[in-house]
């Protein structure tokens, strides 16, 4: 026996480099499956999007996707092809108010505070 203490190193596989190898592949792979997933995703939306604007001017409507400045929302408004004007809006004026009066209100006083609503009808 000898009297130093040596450390055995345990000898890498190759079938356990191959193994970290192929997951590391894997995994690249499934990140590259993930991205043209959402790519195609995002040329389905803008798609989805032309045909409905299609659809609308065919009803004598036109589509307007936007995105509101103050709450950073999705606004989507229907006007009339004709005129111009406003026939709908989701969410209305009055959404978009009311949450950007929260967000204020949440600002001032912190994320503690209620908010209470009065119905009248």
């Amino acid at each position: 026996m000898s009297g130093g203490n040596a450390v055995a190193e345990k000898p890498v596989r190759e079938s356990e480099q191959n193994g970290t190898t192929q997951d590391i592949k894997d995994r690249q792979q499934n990140a590259d499956t993930k991205d043209t997933k959402r790519e195609a995703s995002d040329s389905g939306v803008a798609e989805a999007i032309e045909e409905i604007r299609e659809f609308a001017n065919l009803q004598s409507r036109q589509l307007d996707f936007s995105i509101d400045q103050d709450s950073q929302r999705r606004v989507i408004k229907v006007m009339d092809a004709e005129t111009g004007d406003v026939i709908r809006q989701i969410p209305s004026e009055e959404v978009l108010q009311l949450a950007e009066r929260i967000k204020e209100l949440q600002t001032e006083v912190g994320a503690a505070v209620g908010v209470f609503f009065n119905k009248a009808v």
